[in-house]
């Protein structure tokens, strides 16, 4: 049996948590109060804004549910026409981040209005396709709770080597969650 820290897999699966920890904390502090890539926290937030008849959360936190499910469904689908290669997928995920950083750049300040809308869709259609494209190496990159919960049912199950690479990716969250924007 390979040792978990020797294979790329682990590696990738951190560097893909800390891009969408610091994707999701962007989003949150930069485009309107919306999570880029965890639908569960936007859809609480969108509820606390219909309930409480504040629509600027509702807009953005809808926006960016339906531009992850936007990218889930369009990467499930091509990763299904080509299984084999799914590296031009992880790219073309990157390729959205590089777009989204110019548009940043070009905004010069943070982004209004329609401009801020594109920007998270943008970016939560990169992460969803990112969660479908992590499905192939087993593992989650886009949610602290799925992962802490692999890391309990791992550590519950023995496999330490499981652990590692779970906590690993915590950390790499974690890290790039605590890199806030300024306002």
């Amino acid at each position: 049996m390979k040792d978990a820290r020797l294979t790329p897999v682990p590696v990738i699966a951190a560097l893909l948590a800390a891009c969408a920890g610091s994707a999701d904390t962007l989003a949150f502090f930069g485009l309107g109060h919306a999570f880029a890539g965890i639908v569960t926290g936007n859809l609480v937030t969108a509820g606390y804004g219909l309930v409480s008849h504040n629509t600027a959360l509702v807009e953005p936190t809808l926006t960016a549910v339906a531009g992850s499910i936007a990218g889930e469904a369009i990467w499930a689908r091509l990763l299904r026409r080509s299984a084999r290669n799914s590296l031009p997928l992880l790219i073309a995920e990157h390729v959205l981040f590089l777009i989204f950083l110019i548009a940043w750049l070009v905004a010069d300040t943070y982004p209004h209005g329609i401009a801020t809308l594109t920007m998270l869709a943008l970016i939560s259609v990169a992460l969803g396709g990112q969660s479908i494209w992590t499905l192939r190496i087993h593992q989650t990159t886009t949610y602290f709770t799925g992962m802490l919960t692999t890391t309990i049912n791992a550590a519950a199950g023995g496999s330490t080597a499981s652990v590692r690479v779970s906590v690993r990716q915590l950390r790499a969250n974690h890290r790039s969650s605590a890199l806030r924007p300024g306002p």
